[in-house]
């Protein structure tokens, strides 16, 4: 730990704190895409076994569930037009929190964390999932493959009219 004065600036004669760290994000699978959210706003994951279904709602919100007297939405993101079939229970639960909006991502796996070493630009390319997804900022490269990153603000904002919009026009989990 480098000494500093009450103000927070290194004494004189004193080595540069270094560098802090890159962001770190969760990484986690939704079908057959990865994606990676800043650790800051990942509020908790768990483990699901059993969540309530909502009449009406669209394709990719699987339900509701309570964990720890916690009520919350199950979003898979893999339930995006042009994305894969609903996930095989079990599942996991990331649950993302950002200005009071709050939803948990499915993933059929366990994730990680990594660093964030830099957001490559956003290149979509018409009629995949991800191009559906408010919210996708760019890939952020891994050692074992790409992952798509998620603002959760932008993302959690984006999914809500949605939910409003589908649910009210009637539009069925299975259309």
């Amino acid at each position: 730990m480098t000494p500093a004065s009450d103000d927070g600036a290194t004494l004189p004669g004193e080595p540069a704190p270094e560098a802090p760290p890159p962001d770190t994000h969760y990484v986690f699978t939704a079908g057959e895409l990865r994606f990676a959210v800043p650790l800051a706003a990942v509020r908790s994951v768990h483990r699901v076994e059993r969540w309530t279904p909502v009449p009406r709602a669209p394709r990719h919100l699987l339900g509701v569930t309570q964990t720890r007297n916690e009520l919350f939405a199950l979003v898979d993101l893999s339930g995006l037009p042009g994305g894969a079939a609903p996930p095989a229970e079990p599942l996991y639960a990331v649950v993302v929190e950002a200005s009071g909006l709050r939803a948990g991502l499915v993933s059929a796996e366990l994730g990680r964390t990594a660093a964030d070493h830099g957001v490559l630009p956003w290149p979509v390319a018409a009629g995949r999932p991800e191009a559906a997804l408010q919210g996708a900022r760019g890939w952020m490269a891994l050692d074992d493959g790409p992952a798509v990153v998620l603002d959760p603000l932008l993302l959690l904002r984006g999914l809500a009219p949605r939910w409003r919009a589908e649910t009210a026009s009637g539009e069925a989990a299975d259309a």
